[in-house]
């Protein structure tokens, strides 16, 4: 009946920290990608600050909306090859040093622009 959801301190972080990246979201329409349009660290992946961290966009995504939290052991690759994207369900999560062809193939940039 009452929905917890506006008076739950952690559950309301959440919600704000989803609207964040949804504002620096853009959808590619062929792939359902969810493309990064804010800034990138070296390799082309997204990045925000996150309580004075700086965190990798893809990696909190999984978080929040898988309620998976990865061990610095554990890489997520994108499935669809666009080091852009941060869509969790484009994730496979793989232990490091045992990555499959998934992680051989060139990820691309996409056509998102670095903001």
């Amino acid at each position: 009946m009452f929905d917890d959801t506006l008076t739950d301190p952690l559950k309301i972080k959440i919600e704000i920290l989803k609207l964040r990246l949804f504002l620096k979201r853009r959808i590619d329409s062929q792939t359902g990608c969810w493309c990064w349009t804010g800034i990138t660290d070296r390799y082309g992946r997204g990045q925000i600050k996150v309580g004075g961290v700086v965190v990798q966009v893809h990696r909190l995504a999984i978080s929040l909306w898988r309620g998976i939290v990865l061990q610095r052991t554990q890489l997520a690759v994108p499935t669809c090859k666009n080091r852009l994207c941060f869509h969790p369900e484009h994730m496979q999560i793989q232990p490091k040093g045992r990555q499959s062809g998934a992680t051989e193939v060139k990820l691309t940039l996409g056509d998102a622009k670095r903001g």
